[in-house]
């Protein structure tokens, strides 16, 4: 059994691609909230931040998810020409994907290859994510 930080018991995977759809963000979300269940105290952010992920790469995506009774991990890879959200590109959707994920996630990171790029987060139901403080 593989242990991850913050989790507990066995570690679920499931993975899936979805192809360049206008509707896929919301299939990557009912794929998600199907993956975590309805009881699962990560849902509604794991499902949030991946349809967000999917809609602002523009293309298809591969979706690998890694949960275990409260804790989630998600990576969200591009596939195609690849176009992964991040603060320089100057979308405002790419930035407020970014917000979400620091606003939600107690850890996410963007992996840049030679072909490829992801995303990825972490979300933890008994840690609460680092939040900017209101001015």
């Amino acid at each position: 059994m593989t242990r991850y930080p913050g989790s507990r018991g066995q570690i679920q995977t499931t993975a899936r691609v979805f192809p360049p759809r206008s509707d896929r963000t919301e299939i990557v979300r009912a794929f998600v909230a199907d993956a975590l269940g309805d009881t699962h105290p990560c849902r509604p952010d794991a499902t949030l931040l991946a349809g967000e992920l999917a809609e602002a790469s523009r293309t298809g995506v591969a979706i690998v998810i890694s949960y275990a009774r409260r804790w989630v991990y998600v990576n969200v890879r591009p596939i195609g020409r690849t176009h992964t959200p991040s603060p320089g590109l100057g979308s405002a959707h790419a930035a407020g994907v970014v917000a979400g994920l620091e606003a939600r996630s107690v850890r996410w990171g963007l992996v840049r290859e030679s072909k490829s790029s992801a995303v990825w987060f972490e979300l933890d139901a008994r840690r609460t994510p680092a939040r900017p403080h209101a001015s």
